[in-house]
């Protein structure tokens, strides 16, 4: 069986259920991020469902604390108690683990649910093993000494991101973007999940999307993002990297680095950072990723993600590098239709694959 990703159906956001099997082994579930509040009813509704519980969800990531990525989250520990879901570990950045404000030292300083964030509050009460095999610190890599974890005898995770220094920006401004995040107890509540609209193929100027000046992502909330490498090193075209919202700075630094240390390193899929944000995938990102394999989730509903701009770019890599760009949406939307027109992906030579329902798309 090998690896299998479904982009679950999550609205602006990402929710990205991966499935592990191999001849020898019981499947092993990680969930990485949940997507807003209607996400994380899905989430309940297919735990609730499961013949036999509780279920074991092997592994739970959450990238970092953007409503759209962590709200689900907490519905699904809400809604679930442990008769119904047991969770093997969850690696999440939280407050305890930003370093201080002093440049002199990255020591971690144990703060605790200063702010009484909902999701800490209930990692604590359930007694999720968090971030253990980081020894209770930052999921982060430093000084390129890329963290890796062998889940399985043949899947292994590797840590791209974020930095110290990524987590240490963010701690002045863990508040502020906590409340924007919809974290605050007593938030407002995301609405229920919206399919977007659909549309004709519109008219592009592909030359001119490909030419469009990147500026690079300054969110803090972003920056911070958990970046995972999932490698099966049984079976070859099943590496995947998920990016979060992460900025292609970050993104591009680490993968120097990593490849500066494993000539084999191979990506055969990348979910695009920040839902296909303009300024968060660059053609220096593409060619450092070197993958044929791309995902991308969001319905494009607030945000207007994908940018046209990034799936010009994404093609236009393919087109330089003969390695022609396979897209899979989790949606067909407005955003997404015109890049799902037959003619349009002959003439440019790559490939997209949209849902066909509310229930997202898998990989591959």
């Amino acid at each position: 069986m090998g690896m299998n990703v479904e982009m679950l159906a999550a609205s602006e956001g990402d929710a990205l259920w991966v499935t592990f099997k191999d001849a020898c082994e019981c499947p092993f579930n990680i969930l990485i991020d949940g997507g807003r509040l209607a996400t994380g009813r899905l989430l309940v509704n297919r735990i609730k469902s499961t013949l036999v519980l509780p279920f074991r969800l092997d592994l739970l990531v959450v990238t970092h604390v953007d409503r759209d990525h962590i709200e689900g989250v907490i519905e699904l520990l809400e809604q679930c108690d442990e008769s119904q879901l047991v969770i093997g570990g969850i690696w999440f950045n939280g407050y305890a683990h930003l370093p201080a404000s002093s440049m002199e030292s990255c020591q971690l300083q144990e703060q605790g649910a200063a702010m009484g964030n909902r999701l800490e509050t209930l990692i604590r009460q359930r007694r999720i093993q968090w971030n253990q095999e980081f020894n209770g610190g930052a999921v982060a890599w430093k000084e390129s000494l890329f963290p890796s974890v062998m889940l399985t005898s043949t899947l292994r995770a590797t840590v791209l991101g974020p930095t110290p220094d990524d987590l240490r920006a963010l701690r002045p401004k863990w508040e502020i973007e906590c409340e924007r995040a919809g974290l605050m107890p007593g938030g407002p509540k995301a609405p229920d999940l919206v399919l977007a609209e659909q549309a004709g193929a519109r008219l592009i100027d592909f030359d001119l999307l490909c030419n469009t000046p990147f500026i690079d992502d300054d969110a803090l909330a972003n920056a911070s993002s958990i970046i995972v490498l999932l490698e099966d090193l049984e079976r070859a075209g099943r590496n995947v990297l998920f990016a979060g919202d992460a900025t292609a700075q970050t993104l591009q630094r680490a993968l120097a680095a990593l490849r500066g240390q494993r000539a084999d390193l191979r990506i055969d899929a990348f979910k695009v950072p920040h839902h296909g944000s303009e300024r968060n995938v660059s053609l220096d990102l593409l060619k450092a990723v070197r993958c044929s394999d791309y995902l991308v989730s969001t319905n494009g509903k607030y945000f207007s993600h994908p940018s046209d701009a990034t799936i010009a770019r994404i093609i236009r890599h393919g087109q330089e590098s003969s390695v022609p760009a396979n897209l899979y949406f989790n949606y067909r939307s407005h955003r997404t239709e015109p890049w799902c027109d037959v003619q349009r992906q002959i003439d440019l030579g790559y490939t997209a694959n949209a849902a066909q329902s509310e229930q997202g798309i898998s990989w591959p």
